[in-house]
């Protein structure tokens, strides 16, 4: 996949105008820099270095192994006090090692969401009751495979309530629930009294087992990103139920008052609260446009922020590391402007895990010319990830993804001819080979290198993959379906003028 937190260019334009097949550029016309005021370095392509990634490559073991001994504990709970039968043992164990692998993506060989499915679907055909396979069978009930939500609304009611009544770890128990809560508040408009009150029994009953899971003394650093996650997960589902974030945060906050870990949850959730109420009142305008009152709230807002994550890392730098540094970066990037900050914040991050990609997207946006950085920073800090070959956090592929944003600056002559140099194309190239090469069943990221391929102006590479695609093209945030299927089809075209 093309990295989140950054705006790139392809669904302002047409492929085709860009790789010079004579149609006009949807994005002509709304080009923000024009070809005569395009930036010379950008036109040279001469990107000045960049500071080296950290990579601690035995920290990276050490996350992999923790991170799979983690979701594969489901699977010794299974073997320990899971509902076993021999017509099924095979299929349930298949399922829930497969899910482990899904959920630990970054580290393993791609795993799909339909191969999941199709064990945990055997085995409760087979008659399954165990309630992990139960879960499994019901988070894995998508796409292709996703009924409707009558349906997946049981699947999930059913796992939930028989996890919550076996010996399976307290985390999975929490997520379960959540995930039920989830399923009830899909849709809009006004819910009836019993969906309202189903979420709010699903949510108060994962916070149960949250402090469950935070009270046991042998959680590895996994759990504190599962609390945090599932911290703002009931932010969100207290939104559906109309409570104001202030009304969730009192009360997620006397609930877990007693369980130290959750304490710094709740802290890291009045900081992300902060900067989102910031952002609200800020609004996504144009600086010039932002009156001084909503300069005033949101630097108010961000600068609270700022503070409880500065005390936060002050009391337990070895804690939370990810979730506090990509905080202060958001915060750096809006109110900060400090590239030494930043770079600080940026280290803290990488050198607690390594495999945070995230931290990167916010790196590359802050060095986007409209916040604090110049195209050549966002260049070389692209190679910089290409350079970590840490392939399987799909952090090498920001290389790409800053080609991409520079595109948006240029008109349709100078998009075209910056994608045709040979340094742009190598760029791409390298980073998607090298992913490809070592998943080669990734479709989505296979989608956008086709895409890429077109895009270059290397039409015969673009047909050849999107053949080797076949029914598995994906669009994508960065490739909407309209330009895939544009792209395809001129490189179709392409290919067969050529033969």
């Amino acid at each position: 996949m093309i990295p989140r937190g950054v705006f790139p260019f392809i669904c302002c334009l047409s492929l085709s105008s860009l790789a010079g097949c004579g149609r006009e550029s949807k994005f002509e016309s709304a080009a923000k820099v024009s070809q005569d005021s395009a930036p010379v370095a950008i036109r040279d392509a001469q990107f000045k270095p960049t500071q080296e990634i950290p990579q601690d490559r035995e920290l990276i073991a050490s996350l992999r192994n923790d991170l799979l001994t983690w979701h594969q504990n489901s699977l010794k709970a299974y073997d320990e006090a899971g509902s076993r039968n021999d017509k099924w043992n095979e299929d349930a164990k298949s399922a829930i090692d497969l899910m482990a692998r899904w959920f630990c993506d970054v580290y393993d060989t791609a795993v799909e969401l339909r191969q999941v499915h199709e064990p945990a679907r055997r085995a409760v055909e087979a008659g399954c009751d165990d309630p992990m396979v139960l879960f499994v069978y019901a988070r894995s009930s998508a796409g292709k495979n996703k009924p409707g939500e009558v349906e997946l609304l049981a699947r999930y009611e059913k796992a939930a309530r028989a996890l919550d009544q076996s010996a399976y770890p307290a985390d999975r128990k929490y997520r379960a629930w959540i995930e039920y809560a989830y399923c009830l508040a899909i849709g809009q408009g006004k819910r009836p009294p019993e969906t309202i009150d189903g979420i709010r029994k699903a949510v108060d009953r994962a916070m149960e087992w949250m402090i469950e899971s935070a009270a046991s003394p042998n959680y590895l650093v996994q759990n504190r990103a599962g609390w945090f996650k599932a911290g703002t997960d009931i932010l969100t589902l207290y939104r559906v139920l109309e409570w104001s974030n202030d009304s969730t945060l009192e009360f997620v906050g006397n609930k877990f008052a007693n369980t130290p870990e959750l304490v710094k949850v709740c802290d890291l959730l009045r900081a992300k609260t902060l900067i989102d109420a910031g952002w609200k009142a800020r609004g996504n305008h144009d600086a010039r446009a932002i009156g001084g009152e909503q300069w005033q709230v949101f630097g108010a807002k961000l600068t609270e922020a700022r503070n409880i994550l500065d005390s936060l890392w002050n009391k337990h730098p070895d804690q939370h590391q990810f979730e506090i540094a990509d905080m202060m970066l958001q915060i750096q990037k809006s109110i900060g402007g400090d590239r030494t900050e930043m770079e600080k914040w940026f280290e803290r991050g990488m050198r607690g895990n390594p495999n945070a990609q995230a931290l990167c997207g916010n790196k590359l946006d802050w060095l986007h010319p409209k916040w604090h950085g110049t195209f050549e920073d966002m260049v070389a800090f692209g190679r910089a990830c290409r350079e970590t070959h840490n392939w399987q956090s799909r952090m090498t592929l920001y290389a790409a993804n800053a080609h991409l944003i520079i595109g948006q600056h240029l008109g349709k002559a100078e998009g075209t001819a910056y994608f045709a140099k040979a340094e742009v194309w190598d760029d791409i190239r390298s980073v998607y080979e090298e992913y490809l090469l070592n998943r080669p069943n990734a479709h989505r990221q296979r989608s956008e290198f086709a895409a890429f391929c077109y895009l270059c102006g290397k039409k015969l590479q673009a047909a050849r993959e999107f053949r080797r695609l076949g029914d598995n093209l994906l669009a994508t945030e960065s490739f909407p379906k309209s330009l895939m299927i544009e792209a395809r089809d001129a490189a179709y075209a392409s290919d067969a003028t050529n033969k």
